[in-house]
Formats: C-alpha cells, structure tokens, sequence
C-alpha cells in the first residue's frame, strides 16, 4: 500500500485527492503538479524549502514514495550516461573498481549536495575528456546486457513456435472441417432433385476440392507473410546514431556585392548625400521626421537588384 503523499506546499493530500500527482526536481523536494503549474508559471523559480533555483521542465512525476530515493535515483541515471565505460576499457580490474567506487562516490556527493557544483563540472570534464570511448560503449551491451537479450530473444523465439502451432493446429481444423461432405445436404438434394447421383457427389467432390485449394493457399500466404515480418525485425536496426564530427559553429555569410556598399545613416551628410534632399518643414521634424529617411529609402531603393542588404 502507497504512503499517503503531501504537497509542501498546498498541503494537499493523495487520500483526500487521488489524482494529485506529485512533482520533484533535482533538489528533492515534492510539489503537486498543480503548484508546478502554479509557481513556476515564469518558467523558473526558488524552491519553497531550499530556496534553489530550479526551472519548470526540468520536474518528473515522482515514482518512489522516499523522496530521498527518487533524487539518487535520477542523479545515478544523470552520471551513468557519462560514467558509462565497459570493464574492457580498462587494463586491470583494479582500476575497473576504482573507477566504479568513484561513480558511487560521485553519486553520494550530489544526492546529499555536497560540493554539487564542483561535481557536475567534473562530470561534464570526464564526459569531453573521453567522448569517443563513451559514445562507443553506448553503442554496444556488456556482459549482463547481453545476457539479458540473449534470455529475452529465446523467450521471443519459444512464443513465436507456440504461435506458430496454434496456427497450424487451426489450419488443419479448418481444412478437415472444409474437406468433409455435408452428408445432409447431399441427402436432401438426391431426394428433391431428379439430378442422378453420380453428377450430385462428383459436383460436391469438385467443390472440396476447391475449398482445400483455397485453404493452402491462404495458410502459404500466411506464412510468407510471418517469413517476411520475421525478416524485417531481423534487419530493423534500433542502436543510438552516432555523434560524429565536430560542434557546429556559425558564420555570418559572405555576400558578393556588385555595386557600392551601403552607407551608415550618421555618414549622410557627411558624404553629401543630403545635398539634393528637400529640407523638411519644422512642423514634420517635432514628429521624428529628418532628411535622412527620404534619402536611405532611395538608397536602398536603387540597391535593390545588388543582393546588398
């Protein structure tokens, strides 16, 4: 039987409201889902005990009725995505252990908050310092994986043959059920047709014949529909792709120009661009209005076919 959960801050409780879903983030502090909604409407937020800054997405729908759990369960799930080398990535198992004592210890760390910050720069360090083997080791299982698809394929494989003769039994059903004569409906044809009864059996045995042919055919089909189902998974492929080349950086493009470059508003007059300007009334410049708008409108006007802007 589940704890009764209460929200921290409504003090709303799961047995008065059994559709309260309880929200936690990386502090270890449950909300319900309504207070998430509710607090955290500008996406980020202090946290009501701890008064971390924690930000709206990053909240779960808490699994575990510990809280406690719940925060070393996700942090474990965090480091494991780095911290995902195989014991054949080391030369010693020493330094397998080692490497694992570590990841526990990592994991306690930031559980209990203890030099948070100084762990997650050590984990995103290990994670640059050693992305090729990490994306390599994402790509392929370990022993205990293997051992576990290797048990979930023969499960797999067993209920595909019980299936399979279900099928069959089915079929063989079907076509002894087809194969057989309908003794009363011959009967009362013989009696109400004059129809000898030579041609009667010969047109019932044409019929069955034809039932049985339809039959294999559809159990054919059948199964040349499941050789090729079966064939796809086999070469359906669901590894991770592959992060591969550099970051992506920006550049501003380079455009050929083939006229003059544009020139800067405050360079107008300057450069005597203004000289075959209309002076504006004094009236129009208290609303904004200079000389310079008319004369960069037909500057950009007249530049239009050049791809400068």
């Amino acid at each position: 039987m589940n704890a009764i959960k209460v929200c921290k801050n409504c003090k709303t409780q799961s047995d008065l409201k059994p559709e309260m879903r309880m929200m936690i983030n990386r502090c270890g502090h449950p909300i319900c889902s309504f207070c998430v909604e509710t607090l955290y409407a500008r996406n980020s937020a202090p946290c009501i005990i701890c008064q971390k800054v924690l930000k709206r997405h990053e909240f779960w729908e808490q699994e575990f009725d510990d809280p406690m759990i719940e925060k070393e369960n996700y942090i474990r799930k965090k480091v494991k995505k780095v911290y995902c080398l195989k014991a054949d990535c080391f030369e010693s198992d020493r330094e397998y252990n080692d490497y694992l004592e570590k990841i526990e210890n990592l994991v306690f760390d930031m559980a209990n908050d203890i030099n948070y910050d100084e762990c997650e720069k050590q984990l995103k360090q290990f994670g640059a310092d050693n992305a090729d083997k990490i994306e390599n080791c994402r790509r392929r299982l370990d022993d205990d994986q293997l051992w576990v698809q290797k048990n979930l394929d023969q499960e797999a494989l067993f209920q595909r043959r019980i299936n399979t003769c279900h099928e069959t039994d089915n079929q063989e059903k079907a076509i002894k059920k087809a194969s057989k004569l309908d003794t009363k409906a011959v009967i009362d044809e013989l009696r109400d047709s004059e129809i000898p009864a030579a041609v009667i059996l010969e047109r019932k045995r044409k019929v069955q014949h034809e039932q049985e042919l339809a039959a294999k055919e559809e159990e054919r089909k059948a199964k040349l529909e499941a050789k090729q189902q079966k064939k796809s998974k086999d070469v359906a492929s669901f590894t991770a792709a592959r992060n591969i080349g550099v970051a992506y950086v920006h550049k501003v493009p380079a455009f050929e120009f083939n006229g003059p470059t544009m020139p800067k508003v405050e360079n107008l007059a300057r450069d005597g661009y203004l000289t075959h300007v209309r002076v504006p009334a004094d009236e129009v410049l208290a609303g904004g209005y200079t000389a310079e708008i008319p004369c960069i409108r037909a500057l950009m006007e007249c530049r239009i076919d050049l791809f400068s802007f």
